[in-house]
């Protein structure tokens, strides 16, 4: 019985390690698995996450899509198409307008010259006018002094 007893208990052994072994397994097991669940809480989470960015970036997009930047972008450049053109007919027009003011300031200018030349040729004229009438009267003078001096000396006489 002994034999049996000993043999029983090697089977019971055996039967023990491989439950040990077993039991290990099933601890390394139930480590994995709780990590295992932390990490798809983890994931499941960050997917929430992702989702939620998800709908904001879709949001975005079509708050995005309503700004229509082709369409804007099209008006602005027609804009300053528009402005340029302006620019230029403006530039055109202050040439033109240069050109007369030119035209007009040199013919100005001639008539001012031409005047203030007629005008010192009539002083000169005037001048000369004057310097006669002045000799004249110079001669008259003298010509009544010598009369009024004839005078006197007739009426002494």
């Amino acid at each position: 019985m002994d034999d049996n007893l000993h043999s029983h208990l090697a089977s019971l052994e055996e039967e023990l390690s491989k439950l040990k072994e077993a039991v290990e397994y099933i601890e390394v097991a139930k480590i994995s698995v709780e990590a295992a669940d932390k990490i798809i809480d983890g994931a499941k989470t960050l997917q929430i996450k992702v989702e939620e960015h998800a709908k904001l970036i879709e949001d975005l997009i079509k708050k995005i899509d309503k700004v229509d930047f082709p369409s804007r972008l099209d008006k602005i450049d027609t804009v300053i198409a528009t402005i340029n053109q302006n620019i230029s007919n403006l530039q055109s027009r202050l040439d033109s307008i240069e050109s007369n003011i030119k035209d007009e300031v040199k013919q100005n200018t001639f008539n001012i010259l031409t005047f203030v030349e007629k005008t010192f040729n009539k002083n000169e004229v005037l001048s000369n006018r004057i310097l006669k009438k002045e000799n004249i009267l110079i001669i008259l003078l003298v010509v009544v002094i010598i009369f009024l001096i004839g005078l006197g000396i007739l009426i002494k006489i």
